[in-house]
């Protein structure tokens, strides 16, 4: 009678674990929808799950195929580089219940809207010329002036096949411009035309805008001009230019 009040018990005990198993220690399906990701923007993927309360979260832990997402305090993704789709798990917590689930994440940089002569740093309300020709079919340049005396820099957008005269500030400036080809948008000061896959250069002397009374001096150039010319163009890397990273 003690041996089959026994096994009664154990077999209660299982059929409690089982049940508590099937519950709670299996994961139920998580529907994720693809995700765009922004370079340097916070996302949250929209997801769903059967009796799923998105109010009680305890927690949300993702595994990535690729190294060019972070998670921030709050479950967010943040793309630090651009990658073409890719596959990522995303489990879902709440209580002693848990929901898993698979969707793609694309990221990129997010295009910002930019005319042909558009400033970018400083105004237009100096007193000496400039005027830059862009001759190519499609490229985008950004024609950026570092004041090496301190003062404010200057920087604008010229688009292919295009010309933009400005009113440079007096002051003694180095010049970089870096080219964004065909398919690329501009993405803003910080990313410019992308941290990769660009061609980014210095112009290898000081440049000198000054005025008098009597004389105001300027410049008249063409952005792909890397021979001859007023100024010669040395490359340099994308963390080398000013305003970013």
């Amino acid at each position: 009678m003690k041996n089959k009040k026994l096994i009664i018990i154990i077999a209660a005990i299982v059929a409690v674990l089982l049940v508590a198993f099937l519950c709670f220690g299996v994961s139920k399906p998580l529907k994720v929808e693809n995700t765009m990701c922004y370079i340097g923007e916070a996302t949250m993927p929209k997801f769903s799950g059967d009796g799923l309360d998105a109010n009680k979260i305890d927690s949300i832990k993702y595994e990535f195929e690729k190294s060019v997402v972070t998670v921030d305090e709050n479950y967010m993704l943040v793309a630090t580089g651009h990658e073409d789709p890719f596959k990522c798990t995303m489990t879902v917590k709440s209580g002693m219940k848990r929901w898993k689930g698979e969707f793609y994440i694309h990221t990129s940089y997010k295009e910002i809207d930019v005319a042909n002569g558009d400033m970018i740093v400083g105004e237009n309300n100096g007193s000496c010329p400039l005027k830059v020709s862009n001759p190519e079919i499609g490229q985008k340049c950004y024609i950026y002036l570092r004041n090496n005396g301190g003062g404010n820099d200057f920087a604008f957008i010229v688009l292919g096949e295009s010309n933009a005269e400005k009113k440079v500030p007096t002051g003694n400036y180095t010049l970089y411009d870096p080219y964004g080809y065909v398919t690329q948008g501009w993405y803003g000061r910080k990313y410019i035309f992308g941290m990769d896959g660009n061609s980014y250069y210095k112009r290898a002397q000081t440049l000198a805008f000054t005025s008098s009374a009597t004389q105001t001096s300027g410049y008249n150039m063409t952005v792909y001009d890397q021979e001859g010319g007023q100024v010669s163009l040395e490359r340099i890397k994308y963390s080398d230019f000013p305003g970013v990273g």
